[in-house]
């Protein structure tokens, strides 16, 4: 049964595209060249494509930590700079952190004094949310 709720889901967004792309073509049409051509100027190639491959990325890493639940692989084995032997939480911390900077990278292109407090601020409060779950999993002492 998952796989049919699978398909249909994934027809739903097929159609939902379909009907973005038929309205952008639609509205290239209309609208005519000239108007394409004036609004060149408002794009910024180099923040879009520097979000889109973090946010390509960050889906990377989300599957590699998705593997590591798999292997039952939950912490890393050896260094942290040993990429190979990264767990579950090592992957899912850095897929957060990238989602922090592409949420930065969007608050940045909409107005870049805004977005460098907003990804900075997110990235401060993920780093915040690790150390306290880290904090929470320490094993209890008795006090002396």
């Amino acid at each position: 049964m998952t796989s049919v709720g699978t398909i249909i889901w994934l027809s739903s967004e097929l159609m939902f595209f379909a009907a973005l792309f038929a309205m952008y073509f639609t509205l290239r049409s209309v609208t005519g060249t000239d108007f394409w051509h004036s609004q060149n100027d408002a794009l910024n190639v180099p923040v879009s494509a520097t979000n889109t491959t973090i946010l390509v990325l960050s889906s990377l890493t989300c599957q590699l930590g998705v593997f590591a639940a798999e292997r039952g692989q939950v912490g890393r084995t050896g260094s942290v700079f040993k990429v190979s032997g990264w767990g579950l939480r090592e992957w899912f911390t850095l897929t957060y952190l990238m989602g922090a900077v592409f949420i930065g990278g969007q608050a940045f292109e909409d107005d870049p004094w805004k977005g460098l407090g907003l990804g900075l601020g997110i990235a401060i409060g993920i780093s915040g949310a690790i150390e306290l779950v880290r904090h929470l999993r320490r094993p209890k002492t008795a006090a002396t």
